[in-house]
């Protein structure tokens, strides 16, 4: 049970970095693509990246609580050391979640909101308010924390391994995809400091 959910947690996580960067990419460097297919519909497109992006997102998230739980009692750490890690790492995650929340909306949490800004536009001011007052990707930084958490509450060695793979695939795509997209559709020079 804990090597089909690892697979599938594995499988849906390369499914939905390699889905968003082509639906991106094709939305962006194929002059609107995915919005033509919608029948010019940037909102219907952008509703669609969402529910592609929310549904893939949630395979690799369940499976990677399968995975958890299934493999409890895996660590060699003291319970209460991995539990009060576990809470340290979920306070932050929650912070950078919230912050994103708050700050961008669920819309650009997404990623969806590609579809919805015209090449030009200003990015969103975020002040440096909250959790981008840490740092300039909070969701990508911070926010994959919780994965740690729970691998780390569950005590479970094959989630910390998931959570590994999961935050780096999630970093490989802020900095191939995320970045250099963001600084194409406002026309500007650097959105990331690292």
């Amino acid at each position: 049970a804990v090597a089909r959910a690892y697979q599938r947690c594995v499988l849906a996580t390369v499914v939905h970095q390699i889905g968003a960067t082509l639906l991106w990419r094709a939305e962006l460097h194929g002059g609107g693509f995915i919005t033509s297919l919608c029948r010019g519909s940037r909102w219907l497109a952008a509703r669609l990246t969402a529910l592609f992006d929310t549904s893939s997102f949630g395979v690799a998230l369940r499976s990677f609580v399968s995975v958890a739980l299934a493999d409890r009692h895996s660590l060699f750490v003291p319970g209460w050391a991995a539990l009060l890690l576990a809470g340290l790492l979920a306070a932050v995650a929650v912070y950078a979640l919230a912050s994103a929340l708050l700050l961008l909306g669920p819309m650009a949490i997404s990623g969806s909101d590609h579809f919805l800004i015209a090449p030009g536009d200003r990015p969103p001011a975020l002040a440096r308010r909250h959790a981008y007052a840490l740092c300039d990707h909070p969701l990508f930084y911070l926010g994959l924390l919780l994965l740690w958490a729970v691998g780390l509450a569950c005590g479970s060695g094959a989630a910390l391994r998931l959570a590994t793979f999961v935050h780096a695939a999630a970093l490989a795509f802020l900095f191939g995809t995320e970045v250099p997209d963001m600084r194409r559709i406002y026309r500007i020079q650097d959105t990331a400091k690292g």
